[in-house]
């Protein structure tokens, strides 16, 4: 159904998306991966945030379900990958995995698989930065699944079946036309080696 969505909407969904200003995201996330480190762009939508990734000079792969998004992405990004999340086989190859808004569309189960996939795919002392809706509700909403989450069960649902940590979380407003009153929830995770999950 989501897959669907964003393969016959995706044209839309890029022009409604590509300019919005995430700098603030930004400065608070990459200070934690060094100069030209490795970051896996989790549903990469629009291109965005890969786009500027890349022209940072880090090492980006795009990865991404929708067929139409992958398309688009091959024309302007250096290495897209047509897969499913909880598909992954990356095993420790990652300084960051990024996902904004991409895994919000995931019910407990998926979601829980998505995040082993995504510890399995981060080296030790990597970052996973995660942005979600803030609420409780779960269901459909025009034509796509969203689970919402709080900062306590977006905790709770990551460190359930991963040993990531959470090192800091804000939430932001929703700057899309059309959505003001509305926030998400930005958390920041780190997959310790041994001397860091002691100090953690």
């Amino acid at each position: 159904m989501v897959k669907d969505y964003y393969n016959k909407n995706a044209e839309d969904f890029i022009q409604r998306t590509l300019e919005l200003d995430m700098s603030d995201i930004y400065d608070w996330v990459l200070p934690g991966v060094e100069d030209g480190g490795r970051i896996l762009d989790v549903g990469f939508g629009s291109g965005r945030d890969s786009l500027y990734f890349s022209a940072m000079g880090y090492d980006v792969t795009s990865l991404d379900v929708s067929e139409r998004f992958v398309a688009i992405g091959r024309e302007r990004l250096d290495d897209v990958v047509l897969l499913d999340v909880r598909e992954m086989t990356y095993e420790e190859e990652f300084d960051l995995v990024w996902a904004n808004a991409s895994l919000l569309h995931f019910d407990e189960e998926d979601f829980a698989e998505a995040i082993v996939r995504i510890e399995s795919s981060l080296q030790l002392g990597g970052w996973f930065y995660v942005s979600l809706k803030r609420g409780d509700f779960e269901g459909i909403r025009n034509g796509r699944f969203f689970k919402f989450y709080t900062q306590d069960t977006l905790v709770d649902a990551v460190t359930a079946v991963t040993s990531l940590v959470l090192i800091d979380y804000m939430e932001t407003e929703d700057s899309r036309e059309g959505h003001k009153g509305e926030y998400w929830v930005n958390a920041m995770f780190i997959k310790p080696d041994e001397d860091e999950a002691k100090e953690w």
